[in-house]
């Protein structure tokens, strides 16, 4: 089962066109406040649609949360189910380990509260830096798997020519060094939640 998150700006059409060309069976509709949450749910006859939002929102179906200073606190008290865009620290890297907004203290908290984190597609294709963004995953999914974290793969696309397709981005799973059931897992894992 092949499932993407993407970012609309009043264009769902638009994705779920794209999304049906290029194969996908779920497309996870993400806003930032639930004010944009459609009150009306989206329909599609050949892709189910889901919403997620930032902030807790009664029409939404999952609660995410964008990297920030407080992910310790944000994990611990809030209901989150996935954390995105870790690999945006501000902080520069360190010596022998990258700052790559999670550690082994968020690790073992996400484990616990069974929070995923996600792996966008869209902070690489926007990045300027792309190398030290590209070792940040790398050093993220080496982290979910000694700490046994799920992790997510997904295009996380603000429009819809952003959109990748399911082997592409598994593909991209593979470069950053997820076996590849681990990438093939990653393209389905939000459905589990």
């Amino acid at each position: 089962m092949n499932i993407d998150l993407v970012f609309p700006r009043k264009n769902e059409n638009a994705f779920l066109k794209v999304a049906e060309s290029l194969g996908y069976d779920i497309l996870i509709f993400a806003y930032e406040k639930k004010e944009e949450v459609p009150l009306k749910k989206i329909t599609h006859e050949k892709i189910k649609v889901m919403t997620a939002c930032n902030e807790k929102a009664r029409n939404a179906d999952m609660i995410i949360a964008k990297h920030s200073e407080q992910d310790r606190n944000v994990i611990e008290k809030r209901e989150v189910s996935v954390l995105y865009d870790l690999e945006t620290e501000k902080r520069k890297d360190f010596l022998h380990q990258r700052a790559s907004g999670f550690n082994h203290i968020h690790a073992a908290l996400c484990r616990e509260k069974k929070v995923k984190i996600l792996f966008s597609h869209n902070i690489i294709l926007k990045a300027k830096n792309r190398g030290q963004i590209l070792g940040r995953m790398m050093q993220n999914i080496w982290l979910c798997r000694k700490y046994k974290v799920p992790f997510a793969l997904a295009s996380c696309a603000t429009s819809p020519l952003e959109m990748r397709a399911p082997h592409d981005l598994k593909a991209l799973g593979i470069i950053l060094g997820m076996h590849p059931s681990e990438a093939k897992n990653a393209l389905s894992e939000l459905i589990k939640i």
